[in-house]
């Protein structure tokens, strides 16, 4: 999979957060965003996530010759910040049986290796409305590394 921006560039109000970019991100290889707080790697993050729109110029995402439709991205990335809201009414086997109806675990891993691997046994059937804010980050961890997607994007880990 690729990811490409074309001219692309982001801004609110009046002010551009980032303009001009012409980039290729491809599956397979760890790139890293940096800069300092307020510089805009979420913003930047979400627009080739596809969670924002460009303000101006495209974001692509193609697997061979094939141009992914804009609507159906979601199944091709992974996306994983603090931010993000995990539904708290369910218990975390819940979610993670709910999210396969989306996007599969990767192949050779369960939901019960997942929580394994996050640390959350004890928790597991425990609604995560109940869960510490670090116990919510392991889940949106867990949810994005073991789902069968061609990119994974991870804003502050």
């Amino acid at each position: 999979m690729k990811i490409r921006l074309s001219n692309a560039g982001k801004r609110f109000n009046r002010e551009w957060i980032f303009r001009g970019a012409d980039l290729e991100f491809a599956s397979g290889v760890s790139y890293a965003v940096t800069g300092p707080n307020g510089s805009g790697k979420s913003t930047f993050l979400q627009t080739i996530g596809g969670m924002l729109m460009p303000s101006e110029g495209k974001v692509t995402f193609t697997i061979g010759d094939k141009v992914i439709e804009p609507e159906k991205d979601f199944q091709y990335i992974s996306f994983c910040a603090p931010y993000l809201e995990v539904i708290e009414e369910m218990t975390l086997v819940e979610l993670l049986e709910f999210h396969q109806h989306f996007i599969p675990l990767v192949k050779g891993f369960s939901i019960q290796q997942v929580i394994a691997a996050i640390d959350l046994e004890k928790a597991a059937h425990k609604q995560i409305r109940y869960y510490s804010s670090g116990m919510k980050q392991r889940v949106r961890l867990g949810q994005a590394i073991f789902s069968d997607v061609p990119a994974v994007l991870l804003d502050e880990p």
